[in-house]
């Protein structure tokens, strides 16, 4: 869907079904067109744990589930685009 429409920005669950969020952000980031777009990880996984799976390496953000929804908007909003 990504390649086809180009958002300027991804929320991207990492514990999906059939393709996890990493996996997908790394096809994204294969792709000329899909490449470049910002992709925050969304995920209940702790800090600990984003950084364990080097996360952080592959997203341009990350927000943490359950915290309050003013947060993920302010990370939304800090890429200004």
């Amino acid at each position: 869907m990504a390649t086809a429409w180009v958002p300027d920005l991804i929320v991207m669950d990492i514990s999906m079904p059939e393709l996890n969020g990493l996996e997908a952000t790394h096809a994204l980031r294969r792709d000329l067109r899909t490449g470049s777009i910002v992709i925050i990880a969304f995920t209940a996984l702790d800090e600990a744990e984003v950084l364990r799976h080097q996360l952080h390496t592959s997203f341009d953000g990350y927000c943490q589930k359950g915290q309050s929804p003013l947060v993920l908007v302010a990370l939304i909003n800090s890429f200004g685009r």
